[in-house]
């Protein structure tokens, strides 16, 4: 989500409180469903594991490698919201 969009008022027909976007209810549906809850818990695990294997690459090994797992994350994170 983007800060700003909660500063930008719109019509009421649009948005009911007068905002593009309301943080409260944005978690209020998230914490609502939990297979969205699960979701959003296992993305963020994914990205964690493979920015810190990242960071192991470049400690340890060369750039080509580095370049070859940033696609990887790329790649994994589409798959895995698409098979979704």
């Amino acid at each position: 989500m983007t800060p700003i969009f909660a500063y930008i008022p719109v019509p009421i027909y649009i948005c009911s409180s007068g905002y593009l976007e309301v943080y409260s209810d944005s978690w209020n549906l998230t914490s609502s469903n939990a297979t969205l809850e699960m979701l959003l818990v296992l993305a963020s695990f994914m990205l964690t594991v493979l920015n810190l294997s990242g960071l192991w690459i470049i400690k340890n090994q060369n750039a080509m490698q580095k370049t070859v797992l940033s696609l990887l994350k790329t790649f994994t994170m589409w798959a895995f919201f698409l098979l979704i």
